[in-house]
C-alpha cells in the first residue's frame, strides 16, 4: 500500500517532476554520496516543500495516506504493553 500511494502522489503533476528529476540523479549520489534531491534542486527536499506548499501539501496528503493504511497492522503486530514511560 506504501508504494501504491507514493506512485499516485507521484502522478500528479507536482510528484512527478519532483521524483523523475530526483530519481535521475541516482547514479551522481552513488559515485559521490551526495543527496540526489540536493544535487538537482539546491536545497533540501524538506525547504523544497517549504517553499513550494503545492508539492509540500501533495507529500503530507499522499503520506497521511499511508499512515492511516498502515496504522491497524502495526497496532495489531507489535507489543507495545511493553513500553513504559
Amino acid at each position: 500500500m506504501v508504494i501504491l500511494t507514493l506512485v499516485r502522489w507521484a502522478m500528479l503533476p507536482i510528484g512527478v517532476a519532483i521524483l523523475l528529476l530526483t530519481w535521475g540523479s541516482l547514479l551522481h549520489s552513488v559515485r559521490t554520496g551526495e543527496n540526489a534531491f540536493r544535487h538537482v534542486h539546491g536545497m533540501s527536499n524538506w525547504e523544497y516543500r517549504a517553499r513550494h506548499p503545492e508539492a509540500g501539501a501533495a507529500f503530507d496528503r499522499a503520506m497521511t495516506a499511508v499512515s492511516r493504511r498502515n496504522t491497524q497492522s502495526i497496532l495489531a503486530a507489535f507489543d507495545f504493553g511493553r513500553c513504559v514511560r
